[in-house]
């Protein structure tokens, strides 16, 4: 049997809170500082966001993915006969068991670059950063079969049912890189903006699967298997967030991301014995 399970893995959130040293480029600071030396000293109080800067965030993130999956009978079920829908009931069943959400949330932390150009109360610019981003979910699910199943030989096998077998799915990813660009408004020392881009990561998707049947007669002692498969995955993020300047080179902010990454898919096979297996196949959506 083959089982495939595939998530899809969104970040409901990823809040982090960050200081930044604003270090202008040569030209923006001669600016900047020939026209705070003509206005005097209400200028002076002024923030002006525009130039390059570099920083470090930390927060939290917490998120979601979706796992499903479905099986299909063919001609050397054990659980699931092509032509004996008697059997038919393990797909619907499996397919159940094996779909669900997961959940976790974890520590981020790491580095940004930037540049603001501020025209007017208007600010807006692009920024880079990598992050740790430890998510890891899983989901088990152990259930009965609730129908009868096959033999090799394609008889009807009245110990498959209300035998117990176990689902399981993990994903897991550890880091986070974001291209966004960023819009804003400024008031002095305050900048409230939004933000969106590109969002890049690596997602590892395992599935397992195991029943108790013993199937010693045909070869086997009970179906097993599990695979892993991963994936560097190119998404999307949205967001916005506050931002204080607390002195001229350095500033405070909040900022909150939503980030999704579609879908990774893994495929292992399993078997009852050499002569008896199914397939199982899954999809991720939100």
């Amino acid at each position: 049997m083959s089982v495939t399970i595939s998530g899809k893995a969104r970040v409901s959130s990823k809040a982090s809170a960050s200081g930044r040293v604003h270090a202008r480029v040569l030209g923006a600071a001669l600016a900047c500082a020939a026209v705070v030396g003509a206005a005097g000293t209400a200028q002076a109080q002024t923030h002006n966001w525009s130039g390059f800067y570099v920083g470090a965030n930390a927060g939290m993130d917490w998120g979601s993915s979706d796992a499903r999956a479905n099986t299909a009978c063919n001609a050397n079920g054990y659980y699931c006969l092509s032509g004996f829908p008697a059997s038919f009931p393990n797909v619907n069943s499996i397919a159940a068991s094996g779909s669900g959400k997961l959940h976790d949330t974890g520590f981020t932390g790491g580095i940004q670059t930037g540049y603001n150009v501020q025209t007017g109360s208007l600010v807006w610019g692009g920024e880079v950063d990598f992050n740790s981003f430890k998510l890891s979910a899983s989901r088990l699910t152990t259930a009965n079969y609730p129908a009868v199943g096959s033999f090799a030989g394609g008889a009807p096998d009245l110990n498959v049912q209300g035998t117990p077998y176990t689902i399981g799915s993990s994903i897991d990813t550890d880091w986070l890189i974001t291209a966004r660009g960023r819009l804003g408004w400024s008031a002095s020392n305050l900048l409230l903006y939004v933000t969106g881009g590109l969002a890049v990561t690596n997602l590892t998707v395992s599935n397992s699967f195991r029943d108790s049947k013993d199937y010693a007669t045909f070869g086997g002692v009970n179906a097993n298997g599990n695979s892993s498969h991963s994936s560097t995955k190119l998404g999307w993020t949205v967001g916005g967030g506050a931002e204080w300047a607390m002195s001229r080179n350095w500033s405070l902010r909040a900022e909150y991301l939503f980030v999704d990454f579609g879908a990774v898919s893994s495929a292992g096979t399993v078997r009852a014995s050499p002569a008896n297996n199914n397939g199982v196949a899954g999809s991720g959506s939100n």
